[in-house]
């Protein structure tokens, strides 16, 4: 007759078993539910006609080739799906014209289906109201609608429906449609105007971390500034406290005090190159703070940068006492929130400890929010922007930001009929026919604003948290152990050669600074190189102040020579302690002195 080619085709059972490494195609049979039986046109017919490829094809998008489908329709909703009273007004879901046939549905999903089934050959969609007994089933009018699918009354339930697990124990959903985001409604806050506020929003740019991880780099790079530090750059106060005589002299106490102070006396500079969004630059410091100041330049550079930036942002955004920006904070303020009885189970699993009223519709929902019965509600973001903008904004309703829950959104569908139809929702994607572009068709003009405050498709302004700033912390960082790695090799990783010179002019200075004649010259007859002969007070020789003229170097090992220590000339064999201070004074000037000889800046 007229129907597929393979309808006349040869076919056998076989065993499913035997042939599964066989490449024939095997399907089980419909005929026999449950008895595990399975059958093949390719193993029996190998060389008769081949239209049995179609088979799969038929069974997905041809099986309702000129077909008519029944989709049940859960309420009279406008613009979702409506029919009109006498009046030309939306009828109600209860009502005369609801369960009228001659009075057909209209809507943004009406549309929607119309223009996909094209691609499983369906002839036409008949849209019929729920049935009466489904009340008996559950008191949501949408899970009456899937229930109608469910005993098969309906191939299809044509509207926006939550994918839940209670509806999915009763029917098998499509493919997705989108996913609805389940938010919390509030009254409309009054802006803040307390000093408090004020004073707190120019800390809200950084997150509590990060303003904690940007105070403990300003003070590690203070302690650090003071360890780099030389005697020679603007900072040299630093290096001369813990490097001279009275340094050495100190108690353990004063030492620990005095680091103390010197590393908050670094922490503050530190500080006010940053407010000024600059560092120090000296040529004359050592190369481990140079090293250390490119990371915290960098590091202030983008931290000004980006606080500067989201500062903008939040000074202009107005300042509103939410109470329920969150569902923390919700929860935290015991707020009682109405929402949907077909989300229970999602909702309570993911907030257990949110004070939910669950109610059947959203006229319910409305009318507990009028009695005091609750404090917000929860509802999709975009039924509320469509369906019931006028009773939100009515109530001066605004979205407060919290997320709820996020649910996907696809029809219901028999058995038979879910492949198909999540086929032609595929299909429809393919060629650019999406559900959302229809019902913006549809979408009546706004009567008021419902994102007051920053609903979940605006940009919602954030404090910046450390993660965001991963990389310049990542340079200072490096700068940081970079300089450190310098400055523990200057200080132990010199040659053993230069220690040995350090250490021979040492020597030199010391056996000169034990000497009592030489102790006692000036450093005025020293640096005037007087050619008078001194005497010391028990008669003694010349000392080095024949190091004033003719050649330094001989002048300087000659006086060496002459004033080389001995029992005799110093009168005692051994020092007192105060001997020994007055020594190393002298052996600091004398190393004062050669270091400027050595810079040719004293002759």
């Amino acid at each position: 007759g007229n129907g597929p080619g393979w309808c006349n085709a040869a076919w056998c059972y076989v065993d499913v078993g035997a042939c599964a490494a066989s490449t024939e195609l095997v399907y089980a049979s419909a005929r026999f539910p449950g008895a595990e039986l399975f059958y093949s046109y390719t193993t029996c017919n190998a060389t008769a006609d081949e239209s049995w490829d179609v088979y799969s094809e038929y069974t997905t998008t041809n099986r309702f080739d000129g077909v008519v489908l029944d989709a049940t329709v859960p309420l009279s909703l406008y613009p979702d799906h409506y029919k009109l009273d006498t009046t030309g007004n939306v009828a109600s879901s209860d009502g005369v014209e609801y369960y009228d046939k001659d009075i057909l549905f209209q809507g943004f999903n009406m549309e929607y289906l119309n223009k996909i089934m094209k691609y499983v050959n369906v002839s036409g969609v008949t849209y019929k109201p729920r049935s009466g007994g489904a009340a008996h089933r559950t008191p949501n009018l949408y899970t009456r609608s899937v229930y109608d699918v469910q005993v098969g009354l309906s191939d299809l339930a044509a509207s926006d429906f939550w994918i839940t697990s209670e509806r999915l124990r009763m029917a098998p959903y499509t493919s997705p449609l989108y996913t609805d985001n389940v938010v919390l409604f509030v009254a409309r806050p009054e802006p803040v105007t307390s000093f408090r506020t004020h004073v707190l929003i120019t800390c809200a740019p950084f997150d509590p971390l990060l303003w904690a991880t940007l105070a403990a780099s300003i003070v590690s790079v203070g302690v650090l500034s003071v360890w780099f530090s030389n005697d020679r750059g603007l900072h040299h106060y630093w290096h001369d406290k813990i490097h001279g005589t009275k340094w050495r002299r100190a108690s353990v106490k004063r030492k620990v005090l005095l680091l103390l102070f010197l590393a908050l006396d670094a922490t503050v500079a530190m500080f006010l190159f940053f407010f000024s969004a600059a560092v120090e630059v000296d040529l004359r410091q050592s190369i481990s703070t140079k090293i250390l100041m490119c990371g915290f330049g960098f590091w202030v550079l983008i931290a000004t940068a980006a606080y500067t930036a989201n500062l903008v942002g939040f000074l202009n955004k107005p300042q509103l006492g939410v109470k329920y920006s969150s569902m923390s904070m919700a929860i935290k303020n015991n707020a009682r929130i109405c929402s949907s009885i077909a989300l229970k189970n999602e909702v309570t699993s993911q907030w257990p400890r949110a004070a939910f009223v669950f109610k059947s519709t959203m006229p319910e929902m409305l009318t507990a929010f009028d009695g005091g019965e609750c404090d917000a509600i929860s509802y999709g973001y975009p039924a509320v922007r469509r369906s019931y903008m006028s009773e939100f904004c009515a109530r001066d309703l605004v979205c407060s930001g919290a997320l709820v829950a996020s649910v996907p959104i696809a029809f219901p569908a028999s058995p038979r009929a879910v492949a198909a139809v999540s086929y032609a929702i595929r299909k429809g994607l393919d060629d650019d026919i999406n559900i959302l572009d229809v019902e913006r068709e549809y979408l009546p003009a706004p009567v008021c604003s419902l994102t007051h405050v920053a609903a979940p498709e605006d940009g919602e302004l954030r404090p910046l948290s450390v993660s965001t700033m991963t990389f310049p912390l990542f340079i200072l960082l490096l700068c940081a152990v970079l300089a450190t790695i310098v400055k523990l090799w200057k200080e132990y990783g010199k040659p053993p050669e230069a220690q040995k010179r350090m250490a021979h002019r040492i020597k030199r200075v010391a056996d000169l600074a034990r000497m009592k004649p030489c102790r006692q010259h000036s450093n005025k007859n020293l640096l005037a190189g007087n050619d008078t002969d001194k005497k010391d007070d028990n008669g003694g020789a010349n000392t080095i102040e024949s190091m004033g003229r003719g050649d330094r170097s001989d002048s300087f090992e000659s006086a060496l020579e002459s004033c080389k220590w001995s029992p005799d000339r110093a009168g005692a064999a051994t020092l007192t302690n105060d001997g020994v201070i007055k020594a190393m004074e002298n052996m600091q000037h004398m190393l004062s002195i050669l270091r400027d000889d050595i810079k040719g800046k004293t002759k």
